[in-house]
């Protein structure tokens, strides 16, 4: 039988290997290349016009809001979720918010722009990014 101090440092010596190992590796952020359009809530992007149901909500239900310009994204959900974070070279941190028909593949993204003129002037770039 172990006595109270042996029994003290077992204990410490147990917990101690065990966080050790539970430890979560350091995680490496990828840089890949995007397809990065751009659409605003007007017919030219969704087809509905300002009092329609719906004008300006995205799929994910959220009401987008003229700040939300250069901060939401449309992506394909089969590889980001809503409310994800991505970096996006040239442009920011942005949010996954909405999907989008067109948008395909995990390389593949619509910028949320409130103006059209600006989101015709942004038209399609390809950009750096990483899920962040």
């Amino acid at each position: 039988m172990l006595g109270p101090y042996a029994m003290l440092l077992f204990i410490i010596a147990m917990f101690t290997t065990t966080s050790a190992k539970m430890e979560a590796p350091p995680v490496t952020l990828v840089c890949r290349i995007a397809i990065v359009s751009a659409y605003t809530c007007g017919p030219e992007s969704t087809g509905k016009h300002r009092g329609d149901l719906g004008y300006c909500v995205t799929a994910s239900g959220y009401k987008l809001k003229p700040s939300d310009s250069y901060r939401v994204v449309a992506a394909d959900p089969k590889y980001y979720y809503v409310n994800q974070k991505i970096h996006i070279d040239n442009i920011g941190d942005v949010i996954v918010k909405d999907t989008g028909s067109d948008i395909k593949g995990k390389d593949r993204f619509d910028l949320f722009i409130n103006d059209l003129d600006s989101a015709k002037k942004f038209g399609v770039k390809k950009l750096e990014y990483k899920a962040i």
